[in-house]
This record gives C-alpha cells, structure tokens and sequence, in this order.
C-alpha cells in the first residue's frame, strides 16, 4: 500500500453538531427527585451538616445520625434518612426585638 491508498481511506471529518449542556445532576436536599436511590459519601454528607467527621461516625454509632450503609468497600449514607434527619432537627427560638 502507498501513500495513495492511505489518502483514500481517510476520510474528512464532518463538524459536530454542539450537544445542549447536561443537565445539572447534582440534586438540592430541599427537593431531591428520587432520594431513595441517592448515596451520599462521607464528603458530601459533611458538606451539608456542620460537624467534622469524627463527630459524624460518633453519631451514627450511638444512634444520634443515620446509620451509613456499605457498597463494597465504601461507606455511603442514604440521601433520604439524612435529609429526614435534618428536617427533625428542633428550630432556634430567637428573643423577639420587644423582649431584648
């Protein structure tokens, strides 16, 4: 084979059409789609509670948080409890301005 045939099987690549941005996947806690089938990592789940991990695994040990799951070797938490559990937290009453 010659450097014609090599010219001749190569062919001109056609412009891609632009494809639309994907979706965001990332799921906001207030209104998951389908919480049942989210994990949540260790990660994640201290981004949304304001604790440091060792409180976190001190939580989940005595009852005070959900208790993670394990996919293999990973350590995951069910979307659904978490936001639950967030839900159930008592909220802070504030002296109003006439009592201070």
């Amino acid at each position: 084979m010659g450097a014609d045939s090599k010219q001749t099987t190569k062919q001109k690549r056609k412009p891609v059409a632009p494809q639309p941005a994907a979706q965001n996947v990332l799921i906001d806690w207030q209104t998951p789609t389908n919480p049942a089938s989210t994990f949540l990592s260790k990660k994640e789940v201290l981004r949304r509670i304001p604790i440091t991990g060792p409180t976190l695994w001190n939580w989940s040990r005595t009852g005070k948080f959900p208790a993670p799951r394990y996919i293999g070797s990973r350590t995951v938490w069910v979307e659904s409890e978490v936001i639950a559990w967030m839900k159930s937290r008592p909220t802070r009453n504030y002296k109003t301005a006439e009592g201070a």
